[in-house]
Formats: C-alpha cells, sequence, structure tokens
C-alpha cells in the first residue's frame, strides 16, 4: 500500500500539516516490489514501517512573533534599564554603602576641625596670658626715662640725677621688724624709758636703731648705757650701699655730695671734728633752701644741720636722734 509522507509546521504553536504525495509506481514496479518483499518476514516489515514513519515525519518550530502570547501564560514585564550616569558604581549596592558611610566621614571631619579650632583658641588665651606680664615689663623700662648723670651746666633743671656714696657706721640696735607699725610700737614703749629709737627700713626690714658710734666698741659701750634702763639692744655694723636719685636741681645735688662726709663726722660724736663740721655746714647752710623741692633732701639737710648743732653744743642725746633720723630719710630717698 501507499504510505503519505506528512510535514508538521508550527506556526504560532498551532500545528498545520502539510502532505506529499509520492508519485505513483507503475503497476510493473509495484509488483516486482511486492513480490521481492514477500519472504521478508512481518516484523521486520513493522519495523521498516515504524522507522520510515518516524523519520518522513518531522516538526518545524517557528520563531512566535514579539508582541504575541500564547493563550493561557502571562506576559513577561519588559525591565526597563535607565542610563547610568558616568561615574556611579554599578552595582547600587555599594553606592549605598558608600551613601551611608558619607555622614560619619563628615562627622570625623567636623571633630577633627572643632578640635583644631577649640585648641588654637585655649593656646591663643594662654600665650596671651603668659606674654602679657614680661611685655609690659619691656614697655615700661623703654618709656620709664634713665636715670641721667651730671653732663654740666646746661642739663636741665629736673632732669639732673646724682649717684649718692655709700655709708657705713656702727650702731646700737633694737629689733628688725617686717611691719613698720611694730618697730614704732616698740620705739614708743622705749620712749617712755627716755630712750629715742626710730626705725630705718634696710633690705626690706625695719631696723630700730637707737645711736651711732664711730667704732664697734663704742657702739657697745651705749648699747650698755641703753640696756641699764631697761632696753634690749645690741651693736653691729650698718652698711647702706649707694644709689642713684633722678630729677633733682642743681641745689639738691648739692646737699646730697656734702651729707655722706658730714654724717661721718657727727656719727662719731668726735668733738675733735668740730672745726671740720663747723665748715661743712657753712656749705649746707649756704645752700637757698628755697630751691629744694624734693622733701628727702630737705628733712636730709634739716637732720645734719641740727646734729652740728647738737655737736658743738655737746648734747650727745640730740645728735642720737638726729643721727637716726637723718639715716632714715637717706633711705627714703633709694626708694
Amino acid at each position: 500500500m501507499d504510505k503519505q509522507n506528512t510535514i508538521n509546521i508550527k506556526i504560532n504553536g498551532k500545528d498545520r500539516p502539510l502532505n506529499e504525495d509520492k508519485p505513483k509506481q507503475d503497476s510493473k514496479s509495484q509488483e516486482q516490489t511486492e513480490t521481492n518483499s514477500k519472504p521478508k518476514i512481518k516484523a521486520w516489515d513493522e519495523t521498516a514501517a515504524a522507522k520510515d514513519s518516524t523519520e518522513d515525519s518531522f516538526d518545524w518550530v517557528l520563531p512566535e512573533n514579539i508582541g504575541e502570547t500564547k493563550p493561557g501564560t502571562k506576559a513577561k514585564k519588559e525591565v526597563q534599564r535607565g542610563m547610568r550616569l558616568p561615574g556611579l558604581p554599578k552595582n547600587m549596592k555599594t553606592l549605598k554603602k558608600s551613601r551611608q558611610n558619607v555622614p560619619m566621614v563628615q562627622g570625623v571631619v567636623l571633630n577633627i576641625l572643632l578640635a583644631v579650632v577649640i585648641g588654637l583658641g585655649f593656646g591663643t588665651i594662654i600665650l596671651k596670658t603668659v606674654q602679657s606680664t614680661p611685655s609690659d615689663q619691656v614697655a615700661t623700662e623703654v618709656v620709664a626715662p634713665a636715670p641721667q648723670k651730671e653732663t654740666g651746666a646746661g642739663t636741665a633743671a629736673g632732669a639732673e640725677s646724682v649717684e649718692v656714696s655709700a655709708i657705713s657706721t656702727f650702731v646700737v640696735q633694737g629689733g628688725a621688724f617686717s611691719q613698720q607699725e611694730s618697730a614704732n610700737n616698740v620705739a614708743t614703749e622705749l620712749k617712755g624709758k627716755g630712750i629715742e629709737a626710730a626705725p630705718v627700713e634696710v633690705n626690706g626690714q625695719f631696723l630700730l636703731l637707737l645711736g651711732t658710734a664711730s667704732s664697734i666698741e663704742e657702739a657697745k659701750a651705749l648699747g650698755e648705757e641703753y640696756a641699764s634702763k631697761g632696753a634690749d639692744v645690741f651693736a653691729k655694723q650698718l652698711d647702706l650701699a649707694s644709689f642713684s636719685v633722678s630729677n633733682l636741681s642743681k641745689e639738691e645735688r648739692e646737699v646730697l655730695t656734702i651729707a655722706p662726709e658730714l654724717f661721718a663726722s657727727l656719727s662719731s660724736g668726735d668733738q675733735s671734728q668740730a672745726k671740720s663740721v663747723e665748715e661743712q655746714v657753712a656749705k649746707l647752710k649756704a645752700i637757698d633752701s628755697k630751691k629744694l623741692k624734693n622733701e628727702q633732701v630737705v628733712a636730709a639737710k634739716k637732720h645734719l644741720e641740727q646734729g652740728a648743732s647738737a655737736l658743738l653744743a655737746k648734747n650727745n642725746t640730740e645728735l642720737q636722734k638726729e643721727n637716726i633720723a637723718f639715716l632714715s630719710s637717706w633711705q627714703s630717698l633709694g626708694k
């Protein structure tokens, strides 16, 4: 029997059979074929028939149209992909992580800047505080006029200065006090006993002095006299350093030039020095007191003149009183 070959073509998921008829063989060929195939076993015929059927039948699968979908199936949603800007990472997870790290980085940077600003502020304040005192001292040293030494008659009045000589003598001392008031209280008690005493500031202390002498032996002898009246005293040598005094007139400088030598004669209490004392006092009195403006210079001149008068009158008590008063005025000049 004739076999019909079938070609199945799938178009849009539907089978459409396509039949091809083989040309009929002539009767002779057909008979010859049947005669030749008779000896074959029936099983072979069935196998061959199955094989021919398999070989002659095949399916063509054509692609479906893009816009069409099979019935019963859901159309896939198209994923819209936008344009990626240059510089952005391909992986959005990396971008999210980087965005999460931005606030932390900004916080760290702000904290560092804040710490630097605070440190600079405190440093500036401390630096100004430390440097304020030295700068003031430097400014004071620059502005303050330096002491001027005597250069002659051409120096202007009120701007002259003099370097006074050091004084060394022997004294009877009744104590040393840190406060002047304490020294004055003890001086008042001694005055009640008939002893004149006065405080003299030396190196930041107030020495309560009762009298002067030309030697340590004479000072000890004078101290015994005061001790017999109930005073607690001792003898010592007193050295007063030299110093410079500025803003002095010509007359004031003359007083300070005569004073050390005259005091040396008065502090000894030696009557043999009377003639020398008279000559020096005459020079001192020749200075016009009206031109003396410095109070301490005026006081020193007065005590020297009164001490000279006491020496010439042989009044030792008054002499000691004026000598101590002169030392107090002298030391006040050096302040």
